[in-house]
């Protein structure tokens, strides 16, 4: 590495980091489970949704770790849900635009404010200055990934 640093292996950052998004994700799929009979990859979509609609399932699905499948399954499910919209593009009449129903809104608004409060629980152990270095260092990671070729060509993180 450039900066002379040489991680230690036995640190296991990356196990860590994994056990406290299953954390996250465990509590936070506890409130939208039964309240909203969302699947994981549903609300994956949802939040993707609320933030950068109208999008194609394509483009959103590029804002998650979804295969396709999972995406257009994610999509189907919150149509039947009534909580997104599917209409076609108004500029482009063969490609699909997906938003949130205003019941799709209140739903994401809902689960939003939850996901605030576990977010917040959870770093609520650290001083603002650790929570801005935490932020600096992963906006650092997710740059060196987004710049990262795998051995195998397979450069992007996809969930089963």
């Amino acid at each position: 590495m450039s900066n002379g640093y040489r991680h230690d292996p036995r640190a296991r950052t990356f196990y860590r980091f994994a056990l406290a998004a299953e954390h996250y994700a465990r509590r936070l799929a506890a409130m939208y489970r039964p309240a909203y009979r969302l699947s994981p990859p549903e609300w994956k979509m949802l939040a993707v949704l609320a933030q950068h609609a109208p999008m194609s399932a394509t483009e959103a699905g590029a804002h998650t770790s979804l295969k396709p499948d999972k995406v257009t399954r994610a999509v189907d499910g919150l149509v039947a849900k009534k909580l997104v919209l599917r209409r076609l593009d108004r500029d482009d009449k063969r490609r699909v635009a997906l938003s949130l129903s205003v019941k799709g809104m209140r739903a994401f608004a809902e689960i939003d404010a939850v996901r605030y409060e576990i977010e917040s629980g959870m770093l609520a152990g650290l001083t603002a200055e650790e929570n801005r270095a935490l932020h600096r260092a992963l906006e650092r990671i997710e740059a060196r990934l987004g710049s990262l070729k795998m051995a195998d060509g397979a450069a992007e993180v996809v969930e089963k």
